[in-house]
This record gives structure tokens, C-alpha cells and sequence, in this order.
């Protein structure tokens, strides 16, 4: 079973990496005037991500500290995609921040109503 996990695992964070790319390509759009290309913008964030990727892989070998440091890794990748639109779009320091923390606030949002909705299923709307 895991060795059907793993590759199902690393395809699915790749789609999400691609759709997560795409989401922060289309708000920058909206501050620039130029068009770029969705494929060049996303293969490089790729890139950045699998390197992170990596990284906290990596770091899941060492127990406990490891596992601390992956996440912190995990988080810092949120840096990194600032810096990488900043730099590779062109916007300023705070267009660059909304493109990047919309995407990630919908993705926050998502996860809370499928929480909400999973507790609701196996708990119940009982809330004492």
C-alpha cells in the first residue's frame, strides 16, 4: 500500500503545486500590464517548491528535530514563492505579498468548511 501511496502522493502535491502556481500567476495579473506565459511563470515555481521539497524531505529522516524543521521548511517555501514573484513578475513588496497570501487564504478557507463539514458528518451539529 505504500508504494502505491508514495507516487499517487508526489503526482498529487505536483497538480496542486501547478494549480496553487496558476492561482498566484492569475492575481499577479492583475497588478502588471504585460502578459507573461503561465508555463514559464509555473515552471520555476516549481522548481523553487521541489527544492523545498527536498529539503524537508530531507529533514523527515531526523526524528523529532527534523520533524520540526520540515515544517518550519514548509513554511519558509511561503517566503521563497514571495520573493520568487517579486523578483521574477517584477511587483512591489506588498503587490507581491496579496499575490501570494490570496491564494493561500482561499486555500485556509477550503480547508476549514471540509474540517467543518467532516466534523459535522461524524460528530454531529452538537457544539457542547
Amino acid at each position: 500500500a505504500l508504494f502505491v501511496a508514495i507516487p499517487f502522493l508526489l503526482i498529487a502535491e505536483f497538480v496542486f503545486l501547478f494549480i496553487f502556481g496558476a492561482a498566484i500567476f492569475l492575481v499577479a495579473g492583475l497588478f502588471r500590464r504585460e502578459r507573461g506565459r503561465l508555463a514559464t511563470f509555473n515552471g520555476g515555481f516549481i522548481t523553487v517548491f521541489s527544492s523545498v521539497q527536498l529539503v524537508s524531505g530531507l529533514l523527515l529522516l531526523i526524528p523529532l528535530i527534523g520533524w520540526i524543521g520540515a515544517v518550519i521548511a514548509k513554511l519558509y517555501s511561503l517566503v521563497l514563492s514571495y520573493r520568487y514573484v517579486r523578483a521574477g513578475i517584477g511587483l512591489s513588496e506588498a503587490q507581491a505579498g496579496i499575490s501570494v497570501l490570496v491564494p493561500v487564504n482561499i486555500l485556509l478557507l477550503i480547508v476549514l468548511v471540509v474540517a467543518a463539514a467532516v466534523s459535522f458528518v461524524l460528530i454531529g451539529p452538537r457544539f457542547f
